[in-house]
């Protein structure tokens, strides 16, 4: 707090003045201290953390444990937008890329099952500007626009997916079930 000293000199009128303690002079002249940054992981001991993770992610999905599965999955793409990829090696690049492509189209699946093929519609597209020739990519933005009831634009993209992968037996029985929709 403020001291108010009351000053008179002699016959002259009083002034108020107001000081403050030597404390409260230095508290506000000294900031608080910054803490300390903290380091990003490298890019070696974020793949191999993530990998080990998703593959645990991935065994809890397929025995049917989907919220804590997808929950790892957004967990995964949080740690991945913290990556110092500057410093990452072109292998280590191209390992963080197809690690986020992974989690993208895993998160994508998520959202299918949650009922926001929007949301699994920006995750395809994010995995594809990854990745163009993803046929995993593509079937999921099929996915998502068949669930939008875009069925046109999902008979492209799983168009795609054949033109990448002819032999995709998933892609072929939705080309088939969006075709038999239209009545062709």
């Amino acid at each position: 707090t403020l001291m108010l000293q009351r000053l008179t000199s002699g016959a002259s009128a009083a002034a108020t003045v107001a000081t403050a303690t030597a404390e409260e002079t230095e508290t506000a002249e000294t900031p608080a201290p910054t803490p300390p940054a903290m380091a990003l992981p490298t890019a070696a001991t974020l793949i191999s953390k993530l990998e080990t993770l998703k593959a645990e992610w991935n065994a809890r999905f397929v025995k049917g444990d989907h919220q804590a599965a997808c929950d790892g999955y957004t967990y995964g793409l949080r740690e991945l937008q913290g990556a110092d990829r500057a410093a990452a090696s072109e292998a280590e690049g191209a390992r963080l890329r197809s690690l986020e492509v992974a989690l993208r189209l895993n998160s994508a699946t998520c959202s299918l099952r949650a009922g926001q093929p929007q949301e699994a519609l920006a995750l395809a597209d994010a995995a594809l500007t990854l990745a163009p020739d993803a046929p995993k990519a593509h079937y999921r933005r099929a996915q998502a626009l068949d669930a939008l009831g875009r069925g046109a634009e999902a008979e492209a993209a799983v168009r795609s997916v054949l033109a990448i992968e002819p032999a995709s037996s998933e892609a072929t029985l939705m080309l088939q079930r969006l075709l038999d929709r239209k009545g062709v």
